[in-house]
């Protein structure tokens, strides 16, 4: 096998000299699938994309399997496409599909099906094939193992609700996404279902929401930072009850439940409950949401900037709050917020007196 760096050296040398060929990536070597991964990382570089774009359609004509998904995938989004024409290459990913079991090839082509309207078939073929297999990771997977290949198809878990909703209707995505969340614990899921249990009228559905949407977040999935950090703020200003206050009122429905003579022993009880359970009190619930506004805001979520900015300026902690403002105007604030009152703040901003609060319309929870 040839090494990366002659690899790289043979894919600028005849990108820049040669038509994209099948014969000639294979005299680079006989290992087309290696020589697209190296054309992968090449596509980083300074000029790379012109050579990645070269070994993509050479790997593809040379059948290598993640190449030909890629350049379908493209094919099929391209405007004015037929997507009904089974071409030589789109019969090539049903065969991979079908038949190798690919799982790349898998997505690609459920995702066909989809537009295509055979939405069965698609969910059966998702149901199938991949979403037994998947695995809950905090981290992005490595570029050549990542089945949504870099954000080019949604999350199988997605895919197959849409299917489903098309072939059953409400009924059926809401079933879908409540398995995946509570069977298979797919982060999107869950923050989906968290979102939706919000839509009910269930007494513990702040509880369940607070517990699925932590349970995504500390999976990694940016939004879930976000919503959780807004949930725990809001719970910070008395919005919701804390868990100390849920467990109060618990302990005073149970303490009427009991028999007189066992009321004499409530003090003693409440006193040994508070000595060895201590739920957070409100400004812990903010110092909770600073931390997750903060995660979110490292992984690139601007709304969670600003709110994180604010609070801080509001701790009185000026200089981090600048730090962090000025990392968030740069990322770019969040649309949602008119010009005016930017402006406004930015003004007032080393005016201590003026508290306008956070914006409500950041706040939300879905």
């Amino acid at each position: 096998m040839a090494t990366f760096g002659s690899v790289g050296e043979q894919l600028i040398r005849l990108s820049h000299s040669q038509l994209p060929s099948a014969s000639l990536v294979r005299s680079i070597s006989i290992d087309v699938d290696a020589v697209y991964r190296i054309a992968l990382i090449l596509a980083d570089l300074q000029k790379g994309q012109f050579v990645y774009q070269w070994a993509l359609t050479s790997c593809a004509k040379a059948n290598s399997r993640r190449a030909l998904v890629e350049l379908v995938n493209r094919y099929i989004d391209t405007e004015g496409v037929d997507i009904y024409q089974n071409t030589e290459s789109i019969a090539k990913v049903k065969d991979l599909a079908l038949k190798d079991e690919f799982p790349h090839a898998i997505m690609l082509y459920a995702k066909l099906l989809i537009w295509r309207g055979e939405n069965a078939e698609a969910a059966r073929l998702l149901e199938q094939k991949i979403l037994p297999y998947l695995q809950t990771t905090r981290k992005r997977p490595p570029l050549w193992e990542d089945i949504k290949m870099l954000d080019n198809f949604d999350s199988p878990w997605r895919m197959y609700a849409v299917a489903v909703e098309k072939e059953e209707g409400l009924a059926g995505i809401q079933r879908a996404t409540r398995r995946a969340a509570l069977e298979f614990h797919d982060p999107v899921a869950m923050t989906d279902y968290a979102i939706s249990v919000l839509e009910t009228e269930a007494i513990n559905k702040y509880e369940v929401y607070e517990s699925y949407m932590s349970a995504a977040a500390l999976a990694g999935h940016t939004p879930a930072c976000f919503h959780l950090a807004n949930f725990y703020y809001r719970t910070s200003q008395g919005e919701f009850t804390t868990e100390a206050e849920r467990n109060a009122k618990e302990r005073e429905e149970a303490n009427a439940a009991r028999s007189a003579l066992l009321r004499r022993f409530e003090p003693i009880a409440n006193w040994v409950y508070t000595l060895f359970n201590q739920p957070m009190d409100r400004q812990t619930y903010r110092m909770l949401a600073m931390d997750w506004y903060e995660l979110a805001f490292d992984k690139g979520n601007s709304e969670a900037g600003y709110i994180l900015a604010m609070l801080f300026r509001e701790d009185g902690n000026m200089e981090k709050s600048r730090e962090v403002y000025n990392l968030t105007a740069k990322m770019g604030f969040p649309n949602s917020l008119s010009k005016k009152s930017l402006v406004e703040m930015r003004d007032k901003w080393e005016d201590q007196t003026f508290n306008p609060g956070l914006p409500p319309k950041l706040l939300n929870l879905a």
